[in-house]
């Protein structure tokens, strides 16, 4: 039993700078411990969905056809969305000889129907859009006083970071674990948690940590508005664009105190 759909025509593209991301996007937290090859991994992720699809020649991804119960496939296709090609689309046909059409413009997914032709031109779909969920990452930061005393806080990036800008933001901290936040215009933490009779001497230094192991990716709708001392990076590719500076420069701020 169950309601069969069947493409009839797609040019569904995910062009390759956009393969990683909306392969986390797709699996979420999940693909951020994938070893195997990202393309592979986004076809494989998208063929549990019921979808066939295939490398492009340049290194992206495309969608081919599919041909099942109707499942998960709205749900891929709409979160695939804001990584697919300006103009991708798919032509839809059910067992009830139905037929419409998902077309991707200006990021978002609109539907359209046919009468004796395609709808709206898609400058100006004129049509409802089902907006995707938009994706935001949290880093936990932690800082140690010279007595042990502990501030936790978080790093808030605007969208999905990817396992690749996660190796990068590793090898640019101090032993994969330190940074110094004056250096990426952040507010030390002790300053957040005891802003009285801070820095103490002998007791601050400048050193915070960054757990990189324990990166959240979640929706940003489901963002607290309030937590532990949050501070906003930009954009992941902003950041480790900050990060990277600041380890170039030899996180100059670390002359503070030397001592981690």
């Amino acid at each position: 039993m169950g309601y069969t759909v069947v493409t009839e025509d797609v040019s569904f593209v995910i062009p390759p700078a956009n393969v990683e991301a909306a392969l986390v996007a797709l699996k979420g937290i999940a693909a951020l411990a994938d070893t195997v090859d990202a393309p592979a991994s986004l076809i494989a992720a998208i063929e549990d969905h019921g979808f066939d699809a295939r490398d492009t020649s340049d290194g992206g991804v495309a969608l081919t056809c599919y041909c099942d119960k109707s499942a998960t496939q709205d749900e891929l296709v709409l979160t695939l969305t804001p990584y697919a090609e300006e103009g991708s689309f798919i032509e839809w046909r059910g067992e009830q000889d139905e037929r419409w059409r998902d077309l991707v413009h200006d990021g978002k997914l609109y539907t359209q129907y046919p009468q004796v032709s395609w709808g709206p031109d898609p400058s100006d779909p004129g049509l409802a859009a089902a907006v995707p969920p938009t994706l935001s990452t949290i880093i936990p930061t932690l800082y140690r006083d010279g007595t042990n005393c502990k501030a936790s806080g978080q790093i808030r990036l605007t969208g999905p970071i990817t396992p690749t800008q996660i190796a990068a933001l590793r090898d640019a901290l101090d032993e994969g674990l330190y940074y110094a936040p004056a250096d990426i215009g952040h507010t030390h933490l002790g300053s957040h948690e005891w802003p009285h009779g801070f820095p103490r001497d002998g007791v601050d230094h400048c050193w915070h940590e960054m757990d990189v192991d324990n990166i959240d990716i979640v929706a940003t709708e489901d963002l607290a508005e309030s937590g532990d001392h949050i501070q906003h990076g930009g954009t992941p590719a902003q950041f480790i664009t900050a990060v990277t500076a600041a380890a170039e420069r030899g996180w100059p701020s670390s002359t503070l105190n030397s001592d981690h």
